[in-house]
């Protein structure tokens, strides 16, 4: 069964998460690496048809004016890989500060969209591009 383009869900995901410790330099570096299977949505390509035309009646009903179009698209699957670093310093007994380091979509991977029918790329739908998240917490 095939998903419709406006549930706005991915068809389906799935991670792979490997985990590196360096114990001697307290240091942890954690790789995610996701795969999302293509995905239907609706847009708009900014074309209009003007419903004041009786050849668009059917369409437009009651309405008189200019009309955005929405049509099908589908966005293409997609592989990223993010990164994690964790730092944990000793300071005082059990007590650690920890610092993070993000480092999503390390690739800086782009899914193309195609329009559903002409096969052609009409518009880029893209995920969030590379991004840093830093992080300090202390913990006792």
């Amino acid at each position: 069964m095939e998903s419709s383009p406006n549930d706005f869900n991915n068809k389906y995901t799935a991670f792979l998460n490997i985990n590196t410790e360096f114990p001697a330099l307290r240091l942890q570096w954690d790789h995610i690496i996701k795969y999302t299977g293509k995905t239907r949505f609706i847009a708009t390509d900014d074309s209009t048809v003007d419903c004041s035309y009786a050849s668009y009646a059917a369409i437009c009903g009651d309405y008189k004016k200019k009309a955005r179009v929405y049509r099908d698209y589908e966005k293409a699957k997609l592989l990223t890989l993010d990164w994690r670093f964790t730092y944990k310093q000793p300071t005082f007994k059990s007590q650690y500060l920890e610092l993070t380091l993000d480092v999503n979509n390390v690739l800086n991977a782009k899914a193309k969209s195609t329009r559903k029918g002409s096969g052609s790329t009409v518009r880029r739908e893209y995920t969030l591009g590379r991004n840093f998240w830093l992080g300090a917490s202390y913990n006792w």
